[in-house]
């Protein structure tokens, strides 16, 4: 247990570093190209897994052959930002894309994996299958929201004006 919370921290802090270098102004132009990005980079990975795992004829059941399309989906955030920022590319709109389609894929991949919680259990209710994809949404509107409309106001006339430069 101790390894997997050194593990989830370890996770944690590397999307609080990529999260870091996102530039939101950029985010805003990018918005919807990181979207279909981020879209495809789950959804294509997961059908390819699937299809593998049914051809391969070593999924017993269709939420086997999930389970294995879904392990394909999530991207690597932190390799990504770290080989953008030692190539100098992370400032630049393509490199801000590349990260913006890189939280976009991540999320939805957790999103995913979070519902095997659900899909391991017999017969659970049709709510607990929507549970994950309202949590997400509500944190992400949210926060999300709050990062970009008042919380920027906040830390400027409030937090910054106490500190001296």
């Amino acid at each position: 247990e101790a390894l997997v919370l050194v593990g989830e921290i370890g996770l944690i802090m590397l999307l609080l570093e990529a999260g870091v270098e996102l530039d939101v102004a950029q985010l805003r132009e990018t918005g919807l190209r990181a979207l279909a990005i981020g879209l495809t980079g789950t959804i294509l990975p997961l059908l390819v897994g699937v299809g593998l795992a049914m051809a391969s004829g070593s999924a017993s059941s269709i939420k086997s052959a999930l389970a294995v399309g879904a392990s394909f989906s999530p991207t690597s955030l932190g390799v990504a930002a770290s080989a953008l920022k030692s190539g100098k590319m992370l400032d630049t709109p393509v490199g801000q894309l590349i990260v913006a389609s890189c939280v976009v894929d991540d999320v939805l991949a957790l999103i995913l994996l979070s519902m095997f919680k659900v899909l391991v259990k017999d017969n659970p209710p049709m709510i607990e299958y929507f549970i994950p994809i309202i949590s997400s949404l509500g944190f992400l509107i949210v926060l999300g929201g709050s990062a970009v409309t008042w919380l920027p106001r906040l830390i400027e006339d409030k937090i910054l004006k106490k500190c001296n430069e």
